[in-house]
């Protein structure tokens, strides 16, 4: 009786896994170590949300790497990110995003002294396709 519910146990959890490695989760996760790695970057999320217009990738990460309050540096680095996420992004999703919104976070200081300096930046899709269909009889709508 045991061995029926373990090997029951064992086809449940391959079945949940196989199902794990289909979603595009996965994907997300891979694109966020590729950004860990690549810009020395820590707690990195990746999200794409296709239901919003434009439809956007969010990439979100702490850098540790000190700017000096440089906006064109911070600029600079946000950019190569947002170009590394679209890029790394390996599902058909990839060329119906239409902008990369990417948010990185700084911190300076310790203790009660400590404080973190946050920046925005949104990049155009390059991968983007140009034209895409719209709704049945013509009608498209307006973003």
């Amino acid at each position: 009786m045991g061995m029926l519910s373990m090997l029951a146990l064992a086809l449940g959890m391959a079945i949940s896994l196989g199902q794990f490695t289909e979603a595009p989760a996965v994907e997300w996760v891979r694109v966020s170590e590729g950004v860990a790695r690549e810009f020395n970057a820590e707690q990195v999320s990746t999200r794409i949300n296709l239901r919003v217009s434009p439809s956007v990738m969010t990439v979100s990460y702490s850098s540790l790497v000190d700017t000096k309050y440089d906006l064109s540096v911070q600029n600079a680095e946000m950019e190569n990110v947002a170009k590394f996420a679209i890029n790394a992004y390996k599902r058909r999703e990839q060329t119906m995003v239409d902008e990369i919104q990417i948010t990185r976070s700084e911190t300076h200081g310790s203790g009660c002294f400590k404080q973190t300096y946050v920046a925005h930046f949104t990049l155009q899709n390059p991968l983007r396709k140009a034209d895409r269909m719209g709704m049945p009889g013509g009608f498209t709508p307006r973003r």
